[in-house]
């Protein structure tokens, strides 16, 4: 399938410069110590053949220090030439990756490429080609994980097929869907024809109308105009010459009241004049108040000095002075009771002045309040009786005035009443064209209530007709429903059954072919893997089984005891060995030729790598093997097993060929 013959490096990850060539039934073997640029290779064919990415980005693969990195890649792809040429780039104006193929003379830049190395199935290889450092995915795998993996390999999972049967499955669960809901929204819709409205008979109505339009014909004659104009003035005057009987009333109540109340005023008597004497009174009682408090002062100060003495004559009785401690004698205390004899004298005297003035002042206010009161309604009455003195002073000339405005209104109120007079004779004189006239106007009023049920009628009748119509197009929309319900009702029918037809379809080719075809595979690669393994470990053995959830792999160190184990249980050395066996019986089934391995041996003893390099050289079926590894064993071993060895010795990135294995330290 894939056979490599060039590969060109440039400040790819630690090599500066590579320049390899690979030849038919070669094996190629690649020894250095870690981190000396021996995976570099292996890196730089995955990159070209799968877009295989070791870190965050593709810059990674780019030497430190430089800007680019230049990567060259022939194989041969089913017998024909295939170049891949890869420029990466840390310039940040640059396109981070550049590709270029070449294949069957047509060329492919960037995003075709993904295309188009997809469109050859090339992207699998990595699960068959490719075995890179402590990759034990197959043995860590899941059951489901293991089964969907051999069906992408071996395209088990007629995509393509499934594919188009979930589209026709969607499309028919779609048409189902919509014709459900155009069914059941279709069922919900009512087609109900509207009721007729009961007609209404006018017949004599009409003729009722005709009458009355004779009577507004035959009071068309008279002059409207000019009968109104005389009725407006005669209800004009009538209302004028009810205003001025009115207004003559109001002004003759008016002069009555204002004569009434002047002959009143004649009659009242002036009040007197009084003297203001009240602020003499309060003058006087403000003198007294003085000497009342003069009076209580004195009062307070002979309470407080008999107050003192008393104390001083008790203390005084005990014969002894309690601030100074000397004796006093019998003097001292008569002295003192003198004192307080003629202290209580003079406070009795003014205690009695105190009551005899405080008498007078509450007489003297209550004379005073007594007095204000009366000078007070005094004045109020002068004040009114002077206002009234001035008021009905200007009587004479109002009751003057008023008396000649109602002489005035006498004569408009019999002016109007002659025009009046006249008004009506004039009226009556057109007393029959006024009958007529009314009569016409009530004619008018009947006629327009009679017009309404006649064009309720006709009304009526238009309505009547206008759902007669809309009947009969509501029956023929019934009849064509009744027909889309059967057209409906089929179609979600046929859908349903499409439906179900497709699923068991797709679960045949999802499930169903898969799993037995995965079944019949199992056993190849049971049967390949043992044939391999037991060149190597005689005593192992591994059995592949299909079970519900997917893949199960198992083996055992001891097939007579019957202790299968999940290959999860296995050591580093058997994971790399049960990894390595299931790739090479893949790669057989797949019919790969090319094999690619990076340090298959590295959790293996020193006994068990040289079990795997003979394993390795033992692999006649490829026609091209590479082997990267750090034990310089590896050369050794499998130059002396295989013929075409080439060996490299790697160091700081520079690839050495070691013409003689065993001239390495």
């Amino acid at each position: 399938m894939v056979h490599l013959r060039y590969l060109s490096l440039e400040n790819f990850m630690n090599i500066e410069s590579l320049e390899l060539e690979f030849h038919h039934n070669q094996v190629v073997v690649v020894h250095g110590d870690n981190g000396s640029g021996k995976t570099a290779m292996l890196s730089a064919i995955a990159l070209a053949l799968l877009g295989y990415r070791k870190g965050d980005t593709y810059k990674d693969f780019i030497r430190v220090g430089q800007e680019t990195s230049h990567v060259v890649l022939d194989v041969l792809y089913r017998g024909e030439p295939l170049n891949i040429d890869i420029i990466i780039s840390n310039n940040k104006y640059d396109t981070p990756l550049t590709r270029r193929i070449t294949y069957k003379n047509s060329t492919y830049v960037n995003s075709e490429c993904t295309a188009f190395l997809k469109s050859l199935d090339i992207e699998y290889l990595e699960h068959v080609m490719f075995l890179f450092q402590k990759d034990n995915s197959i043995v860590d795998l899941k059951p489901g994980e293991r089964a969907k993996l051999l069906k992408k390999l071996f395209r088990f999972e007629f995509e393509e097929q499934v594919q188009e049967l979930k589209n026709r499955l969607a499309c028919e669960q779609q048409r189902q869907l919509e014709a459900t809901i155009r069914l059941e929204e279709a069922s919900k819709l009512k087609f109900e024809e509207q009721a007729l409205l009961t007609p209404i008979d006018v017949s004599r109505e009409l003729i009722e109308i005709q009458r009355l339009e004779a009577i507004i014909e035959k009071a068309a004659s008279f002059d409207q105009k000019a009968l109104d104009t005389i009725q407006e003035s005669l209800d004009r005057e009538k209302s004028k010459l009810a205003r001025y009987k009115a207004l003559l009333k109001q002004h003759q109540a008016d002069v009555a009241d204002k004569i009434a109340a002047f002959e009143a005023f004649k009659n009242l008597k002036e009040p007197a004049i009084v003297e203001i004497i009240s602020p003499e009174i309060a003058q006087a009682i403000k003198k007294d108040e003085e000497n009342y408090r003069s009076i209580v002062l004195q009062r307070e100060l002979l309470q407080s000095e008999l107050k003192q003495l008393t104390s001083q004559l008790e203390t005084s009785k005990t014969g002894v002075c309690y601030a100074c401690g000397n004796t006093i004698g019998e003097e001292h205390v008569q002295t003192l009771e003198h004192k307080i004899a003629q202290v209580s004298k003079n406070l009795v005297s003014i205690e009695e002045k105190e009551k005899e003035l405080k008498e007078i002042i509450i007489q003297k206010t209550a004379e005073y309040e007594a007095r204000l009161t009366f000078e007070q309604k005094a004045q109020e009455a002068r004040k009114a009786y002077d206002i009234q003195k001035a008021t009905y002073s200007t009587y004479e000339i109002s009751i003057s005035q008023a008396t000649k405005l109602i002489e005035g209104i006498a004569v408009e109120i019999d002016n109007c009443t002659k025009e009046i007079q006249r008004l009506e004779a004039l009226r009556e004189e057109n007393k029959e064209a006024y009958v007529l006239l009314a009569e016409a106007d009530k004619a008018q009023k009947s006629k327009q209530e009679l017009a309404k049920k006649v064009a309720e009628a006709q009304k009526i009748e238009i309505v009547n007709a206008e759902r007669e119509q809309n009947n009969i197009a509501i029956r023929k929309q019934a009849a064509e429903h009744e027909k889309l319900l059967k057209e409906l009702s089929n179609t979600v029918a046929e859908a349903s059954t499409s439906v179900a037809t497709l699923k068991k379809a797709l679960d045949i080719f999802e499930t169903e072919f898969p799993n037995f075809i995965i079944l019949r595979t199992c056993s190849h690669v049971e049967a390949y893997i043992n044939e391999f393994i037991r060149k190597i470990f005689p005593y192992m053995k591994v059995k592949l089984l299909q079970s519900r959830s997917g893949v199960d792999f198992f083996y055992t160190v001891n097939e007579c005891e019957g202790a299968w184990l999940p290959v999860k249980m296995a050591s580093g050395a058997q994971s790399a060995i049960l990894a390595l066996a299931w790739r090479v019986a893949i790669a057989k089934l797949y019919g790969v030729s090319t094999l690619l391995l990076d340090e298959v041996d590295a959790e293996a003893t020193d006994e068990n790598s040289k079990y795997i390099y003979e394993f390795i050289s033992s692999l006649t079926m490829f026609d091209q093997i590479i082997v990267i590894s750090h034990r310089k064993e590896a050369i050794k071993t499998i130059a002396d097993l295989a013929d075409s060895v080439v060996c490299y010795e790697v160091e700081n990135g520079v690839y050495t060929q070691v013409l003689d294995p065993e001239d390495l330290d």
